[in-house]
């Protein structure tokens, strides 16, 4: 210690400086980083509680949306085909339902019998749809795709039986991104 009282003033100012920030400079990058830690964890437990709640939200609006199709397929209006009524029906499912772009009946030959109102136009896709619709009697989701417009979507396809058998089907083009943002 002798040593150090025995330079210049300046490097004694020097050695006592270093002393004191250095132990200052460690407790403050030890609470920065325990900060750092506590804001980590922090939005992670938001993210995961947002992640949940969105899942809950999307998976609420999609068993509405399946809870829809079994009840116009179940429907005698639309188990006859009948295009007058089911316009009066599929229009205000449309309306109900941000995320629903589009509800068209279709016969089992794919052609148009009644649609819900829609802005856009939709490629048909029926023929990829129609075999596990009609003989299997299965709802179908499609892969994701683009309208000609630029609009992401789904079909998802829900099977009209009568008494005879499948007679249709119910088309639903949903968009993906306004599933999401109805939770918002």
């Amino acid at each position: 210690m002798q040593r150090v009282w025995a330079q210049p003033l300046r490097q004694q100012l020097f050695f006592a400086l270093v002393f004191l920030l250095a132990p200052m400079l460690l407790a403050a990058g030890g609470l920065g980083y325990g900060e750092y830690r506590e804001t980590v964890d922090e939005l992670k437990e938001q993210t995961q509680a947002t992640a949940k709640r969105s899942a809950a939200a999307i998976e609420r609006e999609l068993t509405g949306l399946d809870r829809m199709g079994r009840n116009l397929s179940n429907n005698p209006v639309v188990q006859a085909l009948d295009p007058a009524g089911a316009d009066v029906l599929l229009t205000p499912q449309r309306l109900q339902r941000p995320s629903l772009l589009s509800i068209v009946l279709v016969d089992k030959s794919g052609q148009l019998i009644g649609r819900g109102t829609s802005e856009e136009t939709f490629p048909s896709g029926w023929p990829e749809l129609a075999s596990p619709v009609l003989h299997k009697g299965l709802r179908v989701v499609t892969a994701l795709e683009k309208t000609v417009s630029g609009t992401p979507y789904i079909t998802v396809a829900y099977p009209v039986a009568d008494r005879s058998g499948i007679v249709g089907a119910i088309l639903c083009h949903v968009n993906p991104q306004l599933l999401v943002s109805t939770y918002d």
